[in-house]
């Protein structure tokens, strides 16, 4: 299936995040810190761009899905508790399913209207020439009966 693809570097970056979170997770941690990624290491574990990236990375942190910080002038990512259930339950995957199947459909839904309305016009096309065609034999019958008749006149003394 094709998932646009912002929503699947939606995923990965989550699931970048989340690894290092369960990589690093202590019940007594106190420094935040163990749990980031800076952005040369996101990078790496999610198998990104910059540029693919810094495309989404703005809507993870507006949807606070992602805290960001700065660290000595470098940005670091964590993943929130509400980026955790996003990754665990696919939603962006999900969305992109989602969007592909109505895109589909909204193309079939397309489609069938103009294969609808190309038989019509096939259909009145044909049903034109039929109607010309059995009016030429109707005219052509008639003057026939009126030949026969005509005949049939003469022949009675």
């Amino acid at each position: 299936m094709f998932i646009n693809r912002k929503y699947s570097n939606r995923h990965r970056i989550l699931g970048a995040l989340q690894k290092k979170m369960n990589e690093s997770y202590r019940p007594d941690a106190i420094d935040s810190n163990e749990f980031e990624l800076s952005w040369n290491e996101l990078a790496e574990a999610s198998g990104l761009s910059d540029k693919q990236i810094q495309e989404q990375i703005d809507f993870l942190i507006l949807a606070e899905e992602v805290k960001d910080n700065e660290v000595n002038f470098n940005s670091c990512y964590m993943i929130r508790r509400k980026g955790t259930t996003s990754f665990y339950d696919r939603k962006y995957l999900d969305i992109g399913r989602k969007e592909f199947k109505d895109n589909l459909y909204d193309v079939l839904k397309l489609l069938s209207g103009v294969v609808l309305l190309l038989i019509a016009v096939i259909s009145f096309a044909r049903n034109i020439l039929v109607t010309e065609k059995n009016n030429r034999e109707i005219e052509q019958l008639k003057n026939d009966v009126s030949v026969l008749k005509s005949q049939i006149a003469k022949k009675k003394p």
